[in-house]
C-alpha cells in the first residue's frame, strides 16, 4: 500500500484585510489539481499551531537532530508537523521588500526538519515580489530546501490599497473574478507538479 504524499502549505502572513488568504486557497486547489494523489496541510504562524508567542529553542535549530529534542513542547509539535511533510509550498506577500517577519519565524524555531525535501515558493506584491522571491529562496536553500522552480508575481494595486481582494475560498468560478489569476493558473499548475 503506498501512502499519500504529503505537501505541507507554509503560509507566511495572516493579516486579516490581506490576500494571502486567498492565493493560499487558490494555491491549495492548483495543488489538488496538479498533485491529485496528495494530502495538502496548511500551516500559518498561528494556526494549527501558535509558534508566535514561543521563544526560541535554547539550543541552536541546526544542533537538534529529531523533534523530539527540542524542549519547548509547542516547536517540538510545529518540528514534527514540518518532518512529516514530503514538499512543501511556501507562500508570502512581499512586505517591505522582503518576505513576512512571520514566516521568518516560522523558520526560525527549526532548520533540520527541511532538509533533503523539494519545495516551490510563490511571493507577490503589487510589485512583482521578486526582492521576497530572492531572499526566500536563499533562505530555503539554507535550509535544505531542494528548490523547484516557483514563481513571483504583481497583484492588481485596487487588491493592496483598494476594497478588492482575491477571493478567501478558491473555485473555478473564482478565476472569472480574478482576471489576473486566471493568467497566472496553468504556470502554477506546472511548477506544481513537479513536486
Amino acid at each position: 500500500m503506498t501512502t499519500r504524499k504529503i505537501i505541507g502549505l507554509l503560509v507566511g502572513s495572516f493579516r486579516a484585510s490581506g490576500n494571502t488568504k486567498g492565493i493560499a486557497s487558490w494555491v491549495e486547489y492548483c495543488i489538488k489539481q496538479s498533485c491529485p494523489d496528495s494530502e495538502v496541510k496548511i500551516y500559518t504562524p498561528v494556526k494549527p499551531i501558535n509558534i508566535l508567542p514561543e521563544c526560541i529553542n535554547p539550543v541552536a535549530p541546526l544542533a537538534v537532530i529529531s523533534p523530539d529534542d527540542y524542549v519547548n513542547p509547542v516547536i517540538r509539535r510545529w518540528a514534527h508537523a514540518v518532518s512529516e511533510c514530503d514538499a512543501y509550498v511556501i507562500i508570502t506577500p512581499e512586505y517591505n521588500h522582503s518576505y513576512s517577519g512571520y514566516l521568518k519565524i516560522m523558520f526560525d524555531h527549526l532548520f533540520n526538519e527541511f532538509g533533503g525535501k523539494p519545495g516551490t515558493l510563490i511571493t507577490f506584491a503589487s510589485s512583482g515580489g521578486e526582492n521576497a522571491y530572492k531572499q526566500l529562496k536563499n533562505l530555503a536553500t539554507k535550509f535544505g530546501i531542494s528548490p523547484i522552480d516557483g514563481m513571483h508575481f504583481s497583484i492588481p494595486r485596487s487588491y493592496i490599497t483598494g476594497r478588492d481582494r482575491i477571493a478567501e475560498t478558491f473555485s473555478p468560478e473564482k478565476l472569472m473574478e480574478d482576471p489576473f489569476l486566471k493568467d497566472l493558473n496553468d504556470r502554477l499548475k506546472e511548477r506544481l507538479s513537479h513536486l
